[in-house]
């Protein structure tokens, strides 16, 4: 039996009202039938209530657009270790008609809500395991092969905040192994802003926080007394719990035409139990940062 912990967050959006002169057509009443009067000052009233057309339902397309690029991600060779290995990277985004099809760290989440407010669909992404690590002590331990990952995330994005260029966002999701690598589940809680500085420049920052179960723990940090003896790394049993916390910054630039470039720094520790185990105190560290650098080429019109 799994034991997820996730934060509720409760986001309060604002929306733009019509006013009423504005979207109730000049009728002029007739004298001669007072109800017309009546009808017409019960239009004003409905329509006043109404938000403006496309704040909460846009108008999606029927043409396929996105982008597509090539680039690097540097990340810890495994979980609570010290050394960095480059994975190449393909960033891409494929948007038609209110769906998205997205990369999202090393793996694919899709959006099927046609909405601007609310996102939600399928995660499937990998994990890098510990085998073949370039530690005597590390390589001891028994092994954990890269793990595959399905789940899925509901996301909840708010209109424009300070000006119509930035937004923000909250977002919990859910995966589960299912290869049998590590065989547990991670669950993930994370909020974000947003900001075109100009019109080609845009920054934003995530911070985020995952909860990880005890099979999960149990595989990447728990070291057994018979891997102890292996290994010289002092026992420990890891259980399930808050295993870490982190932020990121990142910034894309439009180039000449369709081609842009983009940036990414994070920062992450990790917490409890996972910073604790002797893997990360000997033959690790609980600081990790990660970075990446695209080159990205877009194409079509924005869906919406």
């Amino acid at each position: 039996m799994l034991a997820l912990a996730f934060a509720c967050v409760v986001f309060m959006t604002i929306v733009p009202f019509a006013s009423a002169e504005e979207s109730s057509p000049q009728i002029k009443p007739n004298s001669a039938n007072p109800s017309s009067l009546q009808r017409l000052r019960e239009r004003e009233l409905v329509d006043a209530q109404l938000p403006l057309k496309g704040d909460l339902e846009p108008s999606f397309k029927d043409e396929l657009s996105g982008s597509i690029g090539l680039g690097t991600v540097v990340v810890p060779r495994f979980e609570g270790g010290s050394k960095y290995i480059p994975v190449p990277y393909i960033p891409l985004q494929l948007k038609y008609k209110g769906f998205q099809l997205r990369t999202r760290g090393l793996g694919l989440e899709a959006d099927v809500i046609p909405s601007r407010i609310i996102d939600a669909g399928p995660i499937i992404q990998a994990r890098l395991g510990r085998n073949g690590v370039d530690d005597s002590r590390v390589d001891a331990l028994n092994e954990v092969n890269p793990a595959m990952e399905v789940g899925g995330y509901l996301q909840i994005n708010s209109p424009p905040i300070l000006n119509k260029k930035d937004s923000a966002f909250v977002r919990a999701s859910l995966v589960q192994d299912v290869v049998g690598a590590h065989r547990g589940a991670i669950g993930e809680v994370s909020t974000g802003y947003g900001l075109a500085i100009t019109d080609k420049l845009r920054m934003g920052v995530n911070v985020s926080s995952s909860y990880a179960s005890g099979d999960f723990m149990n595989s990447y940090f728990t070291v057994s007394p018979v891997e102890s003896q292996r290994s010289s790394l002092t026992r420990f049993t890891a259980d399930s719990g808050i295993k870490d916390i982190g932020a990121t910054v990142y910034a894309t630039y439009n180039l000449k035409g369709p081609w842009g470039i983009s940036t990414i720094l994070g920062y992450s520790r990790l917490l409890g139990d996972a910073a604790n185990s002797s893997i990360t105190q000997e033959a690790g560290n609980p600081n990790r940062i990660f970075t990446g650098l695209f080159v990205t080429r877009s194409f079509g019109k924005p869906a919406y």
